[in-house]
């Protein structure tokens, strides 16, 4: 009897020649024949004969990898299907798809995620963190804010609290105007941040080709002036509060 395995990890990800050769030689010895393919970021799908061919591939940037495929067949009996790529908008993820006898599966999967996991890069909770969800928080607190500012003014005109009209006016629509810059403030940062955590933090790597240059470029980038910057600013904030 044949049983189905499914499962989607959504983690960081930079795997290389080597991971891609022990998964291919994995999937040929205990499903069968391995068909390989690749999304690429200029919207073509590329196939490729062997595992060595797909190593070889230059990765340039205008024609990068974005999502591979790796796929065994024996007839109707065996099948096997894993994803490396990206599954959302800010984080990657590594697909895997098996259908074989259970105890061909339960090996196999082991097997498979055994090598996964030798994949997640360090940075792994960092490459699926969404700054923008803050400006949520940030449109809210506005809202809320400027309701109580306005419930303040409403009170006044009534006759429920005593103060100077002109006061009162002109603090609420000083408090509101400055509230109202602290947001945008808020989320064009956010929206920075995001984008500055995407490109620092990649979410899938494929050290193929050009890709590793382009990985080996923003390690440099990320111990030579992130990760210094962010102890500094650290020591610098723990010395104001315990001075």
């Amino acid at each position: 009897m044949n049983v189905t395995y499914s499962e989607t990890l959504s983690q960081a990800f930079v795997i290389g020649p080597d991971e891609l050769k022990k998964l291919v030689d994995l999937l040929q010895g205990r499903i069968g024949k391995v068909s390989i393919s690749a999304d690429c970021i200029d919207k073509i799908e590329r196939k490729f004969s062997a595992v060595k061919e797909l190593i070889d591939y230059e990765n340039p940037k205008s024609k990068r990898i974005c999502r591979i495929y790796l796929s065994a067949r024996d007839g109707f009996e065996k099948s096997a299907t894993i994803t490396f790529g990206d599954f959302s908008s800010f984080s990657g993820g590594v697909s895997l798809n098996i259908t074989a006898r259970e105890d061909v599966v339960v090996r196999l999967k082991d097997k498979i995620w055994d090598i996964v996991a030798g994949t997640r890069p360090w940075y792994n909770p960092l490459a699926g963190f969404n700054f923008t969800n803050i400006t949520h928080w940030l449109v809210y607190f506005f809202f809320i804010f400027s309701g109580l500012v306005l419930i303040r003014f409403l009170s006044f005109k009534f006759g429920l609290i005593s103060d100077s009209k002109d006061g009162i006016e002109i603090r609420s629509q000083i408090w509101v105007f400055i509230l109202l810059l602290s947001v945008i403030f808020g989320i064009v940062c956010c929206i920075f941040l995001t984008k500055l955590s995407k490109w620092l933090f990649p979410s899938g790597v494929f050290m193929i080709g050009q890709g590793k240059s382009r990985f080996e470029t923003l390690k440099r980038v990320r111990w030579g002036v992130v990760i210094p910057f962010a102890v500094s600013f650290a020591a610098g904030c723990l010395l104001l509060i315990f001075k």
